[in-house]
């Protein structure tokens, strides 16, 4: 078995070697062959976009495909000087001040996750709600409902609804597609539906800033259009009939629900590489929390409805301040 693994291992690395090879090649032949002139690349600029898709939907790894798609775009412009210019543009980038709030915000709502995760809130919460779900439309429908209760961000509602709820989910054999269809789909339509959240806060900022509200009157009048918000109610109420059956499944989550009822996993080939529970399946991966719970003796409800609270405290104490 540990030779098996080991020729899979140098089979992965040296496929993985000759990929970034043609890589290098192929960045190298574009710096070449396309014009000096940017004005007279013409189709040719949607190289980089090209790219960027093809290496996404090949290795699952979303930021590198777009790091390389910037730095071949510099390539293309700037031939020989790329790697200055490179710097030059992720210097400019990271010093703006929304670039360094949104690094700020997702890198600070991960730790409160992680936080949830590591106090062995997230599987209390997934164990509370399994109790109460005895099908897989209740499991689905508590889904979303959590997904709706951490609605003041819609990334903060699919980080935290994913280790709460993926575990309950498991339990009924629901493909991994389906529970994320429903997380996200629940999770930004509702934000932008509830006026204390990031996205109220945005758009009434914009209201502002365009002579459409008063300031200091941002949310009541944002809180005027969300009747007419008919994408995401529209979407909300697709996600109910989709729960309840009345839309059947079709097109790759049709092929999801097959492949688990053949006996297949829950989460689909390949996901590993972005699954935060690393394709494990529920035995498994409460096998691996309870192993890091050893340090939480009884791990409570309240390890994971707290944090949150303390959040929405905090942010309407500093003025609805991320």
């Amino acid at each position: 078995m540990e030779s098996v693994r080991e020729a899979q291992k140098k089979d992965q690395l040296k496929r993985t070697l000759i990929f970034y090879i043609a890589l290098f090649v192929g960045f190298a032949l574009v710096g070449i062959l396309v014009p000096d002139n940017p004005d007279e690349f013409g189709i040719l600029t949607c190289i980089p976009a090209a790219f960027m898709i093809f290496f996404i939907f090949k290795t699952k790894r979303i930021i590198e495909g777009l790091t390389l798609a910037v730095l071949l775009c510099c390539i293309m412009v700037h031939k020989q000087n790329f790697i200055i210019e490179f710097a030059n543009i992720a210097q400019t980038t990271m010093m703006d001040e929304d670039i360094a709030f949104l690094i700020i915000v997702c890198g600070l709502m991960g730790s409160l996750v992680a936080v949830i995760e590591k106090n062995g809130g997230g599987l209390v919460f997934g164990k509370f709600v399994a109790s109460k779900a005895k099908s897989e439309k209740t499991a689905l429908f508590g889904t979303m409902l959590c997904s709706a209760l951490f609605s003041m961000d819609d990334y903060l509602s699919s980080l935290t609804s994913g280790i709460a709820m993926t575990p309950v989910t498991d339990r009924y054999r629901v493909p991994r597609e389906m529970t994320s269809y429903v997380i996200d789909t629940t999770a930004a339509p509702v934000t932008v539906l509830n006026p204390i959240s990031t996205w109220a806060v945005f758009i009434g900022g914009l209201m502002v800033a365009n002579g459409l509200a008063e300031e200091g009157q941002q949310l009541t009048t944002y809180m005027k259009t969300v009747p007419f918000n008919f994408y995401a109610i529209s979407t909300l109420v697709v996600l109910v009939l989709v729960i309840l059956g009345v839309i059947p499944k079709f097109g790759p989550m049709k092929k999801a629900y097959e492949r688990v009822a053949a006996g297949g996993p829950l989460a689909p080939p390949g996901s590993e590489k972005i699954d935060i529970r690393a394709g494990k399946e529920m035995v498994e991966f409460e096998d691996d929390v309870e192993d890091e719970m050893k340090s939480c003796k009884k791990p409570k409800l309240r390890n994971f409805f707290v944090p949150i609270f303390i959040l929405i405290g905090a942010i309407c104490m500093f003025d609805f301040n991320m």
